[in-house]
């Protein structure tokens, strides 16, 4: 399993997200309500970022076609069989690791809390 430390700088405020660049791809981090998500930034139906659509709640929505993910689940709103790549945090110390290696998409392991 590959993990990468993210510096404070890529540690998203509430409400706000950041882009984290891994391999020739990018990941985006989203802090919703205190808590990190981090989704692979390609939507599966076509490729879209999905860094810059719209974030209502827990759903972002892909700017290119309007398809709505659940950043928790990687899990499309209406058919959970289309899913985008999700990446699980830990916060180990004070300090924050992206797990690179492996595809989550339980709500509690994706999910780190900012105390």
């Amino acid at each position: 399993m590959t993990r990468k430390s993210l510096a404070p700088p890529q540690i998203p405020e509430p409400g706000q997200r950041s882009l984290i660049f891994h391999d020739g791809g990018t990941i985006v981090i989203f802090n919703v309500d205190g808590r990190l998500h981090a989704i692979k930034n390609e939507c599966p139906h076509a490729g879209a970022a999905l860094c810059s659509g719209r974030l209502t709640g827990h759903l972002i929505q892909c700017s290119a076609h309007g398809l709505r993910f659940d950043v928790r689940t990687g899990a499309m709103s209406s058919n959970a069989g289309l899913r985008v790549h999700v990446y699980p945090i830990l916060k180990h110390n004070d300090e924050y690791v992206l797990e690179l290696g492996t595809d989550s998409t339980s709500v509690s392991s994706n999910a780190t809390h900012i105390n």
